[in-house]
């Protein structure tokens, strides 16, 4: 847990540009997986006539 904590302080800890900042003071807690990884393709469309964003992921091993 000292690993986690020394890399989320060397992170550099922008302020976005809408004000907000995002820093972790403490982990309490973790739990380690074996994560098995599918290939994915992501496919991101924007919908000019509704100004919104779709995001769509497609499984090659599944093919779904």
């Amino acid at each position: 847990m000292d690993r986690i904590m020394q890399v989320l302080a060397e992170w550099e800890t922008e302020v976005q540009a809408d004000g907000f900042q995002a820093a972790a003071a403490e982990v309490t807690n973790f739990e380690q997986r074996i994560i098995g990884h599918a290939p994915c393709l992501e496919f991101q469309m924007y919908n000019k006539e509704q100004d919104i964003f779709y995001a769509r992921v497609w499984n090659t091993w599944l093919k779904r």
